[in-house]
């Protein structure tokens, strides 16, 4: 069956399934304290707050399983969300080796196995007479494996020539040559490079695998081989937006602008409306993340409710203030210390002396916000998976041949979808 018939009429189906049922994703508890789907649907929204947060934990790590613990209801959507978001994975002819000690030389744990798996499935896809660039390759992790263990000619582009230095040093300790260029992504000295050639992106975050895909048919490329990462860093931070001068009078934030631009026709003609936080939704899953960065998130939200409980009383008004990304030390601080770094920071009024039962409050809201936000996480696939069919649309727009599977397992990363173009039907994929 033809590639751009299934890419198409599965981006037409997510889409509606996305507009049908927009409240549930759309609308963040940890904002709204009764989301108007939770007004329509009391007995769904008693059976989320009556979960305990040691039921709730297991839900946010894999909403796939309120398929068979919540109401009819929300089964059935996310019935609906698994069949739309099945995609197969790549088979590969043989297994992937492991990386030797010399190319796994200053790698992260999970970083080796995200590589191993990539590298094989580059070398799977990727015919052996095209030489291989490493789209913003960072030290170059993903280049050295595809040398290393699999023989092929690679350049790696990065803009930052500290790190084109490390890369190339590591390279030298395992005895590789593999060609360096410092160069912006978006620079036409790094587009140059993709001529005839093929292209392998590993989590290029947001702006820059726009930029790759975009690029990629002016270019001349004759294949790429993505894995998406970091959607929602394509458009000024949501800090930025909220302008600093918001939280020192205590004002609402101006209203959101739509943070996405479509890259493909279908996408410009379906218009469905994505802001920051729409992006963000697919990069919330934490299967991965570290107890402690997991602790220290739950500990985040928990001072921005118990701060914002505070402003809300300064203020005279019950409205949510978002504030910009806060130091990490700050977050480590007791909330009253917290509060006090924040108030100095910003020049709020904040009565310091009330911090204990804003911080009750706060673990209460946090609690329902948590257990009322397990209905965004089944959309989470859903939207990713949209916005790599956006790409895959436009790349077919440009000519290429295109198929989408999956690279690794989630365990190993969430972020695992591999998007494979090809430029005509001499490189079949």
């Amino acid at each position: 069956m033809d590639s751009a018939w299934i890419s198409a009429e599965r981006f037409e189906a997510l889409t509606e399934f996305l507009r049908v049922h927009e409240p549930l994703w759309r609308e963040r508890p940890f904002v709204v304290r009764r989301p108007s789907w939770a007004v329509e649907n009391p007995g769904l929204e008693g059976w989320l707050l009556g979960l305990t947060p040691e039921q709730v934990q297991p839900f946010e790590d894999e909403p796939r399983a309120l398929q068979h613990a919540a109401p009819p209801e929300l089964a059935r959507i996310v019935e609906r969300a698994l069949a739309l978001c099945r995609v197969p994975g790549l088979e590969l002819a043989t297994p992937a080796p492991d990386l030797t000690p010399t190319l796994a030389w200053e790698m992260p744990a999970r970083k080796r196995a995200q590589v191993r798996a990539f590298a094989a499935a580059a070398a799977e896809v990727v015919p052996r007479d095209l030489a291989v660039v490493d789209w913003c390759a960072g030290k170059g992790y993903l280049g050295r494996a595809l040398a290393g263990l699999h023989g092929r000619a690679v350049t790696c582009v990065e803009a930052r020539a500290d790190l084109c230095r490390k890369g190339a040093d590591l390279d030298r300790r395992a005895g590789l040559d593999v060609r360096w260029i410092t160069a912006d992504s978006s620079s036409p000295k790094a587009h140059a490079l993709m001529n005839h050639g093929a292209v392998v992106a590993l989590h290029a975050c947001g702006a820059l695998h726009r930029d790759l895909a975009q690029s990629a048919s002016q270019s001349g490329a004759a294949a790429l081989v993505i894995a998406p990462c970091c959607y929602h860093r394509m458009t000024p931070r949501l800090a930025r937006e909220a302008r600093h001068d918001s939280p020192r009078g205590m004002l609402p934030p101006p209203p959101r602008r739509p943070a996405y631009v479509p890259m493909s026709r279908a996408a410009r003609r379906l218009d469905l409306q994505l802001d920051q936080h729409g992006l963000r939704l697919p990069a919330s899953r934490e299967v991965v993340a570290r107890p402690r960065q997991v602790r220290m998130r739950h500990t985040e939200q928990l001072y921005r409710l118990g701060l914002d409980r505070l402003m809300q009383r300064a203020a005279g008004a019950d409205l949510y203030t978002p504030m910009p990304p806060f130091p990490a030390r700050w977050i480590r601080l007791p909330f009253s210390e917290f509060v006090r770094e924040v108030s100095d920071q910003y020049g709020l009024d904040l009565a310091t002396s009330e911090t204990d039962p804003a911080l009750q409050y706060a673990r209460d809201r946090l609690a329902r916000a948590r257990a009322l936000g397990l209905v965004r996480g089944i959309f989470r696939r859903a939207l990713e998976l949209w916005l790599v069919l956006d790409i895959d649309l436009l790349l077919q727009e440009q000519g290429y041949h295109t198929r989408l599977l999956t690279f690794c397992a989630e365990s190993v990363t969430p972020r695992n979808l591999l998007l494979v173009a090809t430029r005509s039907s001499t490189y079949p994929i």
